[in-house]
């Protein structure tokens, strides 16, 4: 694309900067080659720092780009939009997913050690995985292996969503849950159908999406159960006004863009939108860590940066440390 030739050049993206200021380097690349420098220049004066969290060296990319940045928000082109409240829900864990999360703490302390010691962990094949289990764990038991029966009493956070929904269907509103494990909606469809509530499932598996969609929007059914994988972007849930996210994704861009099915153009209803996480456990430091990253990225294009797997050492450390309200 870069090699195109042009006598005008526009670059149009909802999220210039989602995981890496890397990302905003190639868009000047192509919008304004030499900008921004070339790429290791600018990784020693931007990208480098702005990871490590040097606030100054955010605002000073700020500068640097603003000029050349036209931003609408959603505020501003939708001011009729209906206020969104969030809230964030906290849990705890069971005796049952204690004792599995606790299983995972050496393994968890040995990561630790290894990256305060400073050798070479693969992210994807060492960390990633045990990180997802944990994940795993505060969602339901039955993530990791456990039976599947009974599905209720064995997860707070499990239980807290399934309650709300009784209590969101007895309003006559419909909700919205996302979550990024499969297996999690499967267990969500067994408890809306023994407490005989209608829904429909959104994944990737899901052919006549467009159907099932028409049907909620339609007042068909109480509960859309999302893939957040597969339906966070472009697609209308506006008869829904209640959103809750049942695990807490990498990326907070991907969460903003999946509220957004719902509190966008054409809601006519207050929106509420519910994060469901588990205090003491991985969650927590996850929550903690996107929040700093969100803060970061708003000094830099005025939309957040939202980290997607792109964690610096020191915080992967902070995330695989104990809290002492886990225990196994």
């Amino acid at each position: 694309i870069k090699a195109l030739n042009a006598q005008h050049r526009l670059a149009l993206s909802g999220t210039p900067v989602e995981n890496k200021p890397a990302e905003l380097w190639s868009l000047f690349d192509f919008l304004m080659r030499g900008h921004l420098g070339r790429y290791g220049t600018f990784e020693k004066l931007y990208e480098n720092n702005i990871l490590a969290g040097d606030d100054e060296a955010a605002r000073r990319l700020g500068r640097k780009i603003s000029p050349f940045l036209l931003r609408r928000t959603k505020q501003q082109v939708a001011r009729d939009l209906p206020e969104k409240i969030e809230f964030d829900e906290w849990c705890s864990l069971t005796t049952e997913q204690a004792q599995l999360y606790g299983g995972y703490q050496d393994q968890m302390k040995q990561l630790q050690q290894a990256l305060e010691q400073g050798e070479q962990v693969n992210y994807t094949a060492s960390i990633l995985p045990v990180l997802q289990k944990l994940k795993q764990i505060c969602d339901h038991p039955a993530m990791v292996g456990a039976p599947d029966r009974p599905v209720l009493g064995r997860s707070e956070k499990f239980d807290w969503t399934v309650e709300k929904v009784v209590e969101i269907a007895a309003q006559g509103e419909q909700v919205v849950i996302f979550s990024h494990f499969l297996k999690m909606l499967s267990l969500f469809e067994d408890a809306l159908t023994s407490k005989n509530i209608r829904y429909i499932r959104l994944d990737g598996g899901v052919n006549n999406r467009q159907q099932l969609i028409d049907q909620f929007n339609a007042g068909q059914a109480t509960v859309a159960l999302c893939s957040i994988q597969a339906v966070g972007y472009g697609i209308n849930l506006t008869s829904a006004n209640h959103v809750i996210h049942a695990d807490r994704w990498w990326n907070p861009a991907t969460e903003d863009q999946a509220t957004d099915r719902v509190h966008r153009i054409g809601q006519d209803k207050t929106v509420y939108v519910y994060r469901i996480m588990v205090e003491g456990t991985l969650e927590e430091r996850i929550d903690r860590l996107l929040a700093n990253k969100r803060g970061m990225a708003d000094r830099i294009v005025g939309e957040a940066m939202k980290q997607e797997r792109s964690w610096t050492k020191d915080e992967l450390i902070e995330l695989l440390k104990p809290l002492n309200s886990v225990k196994s």
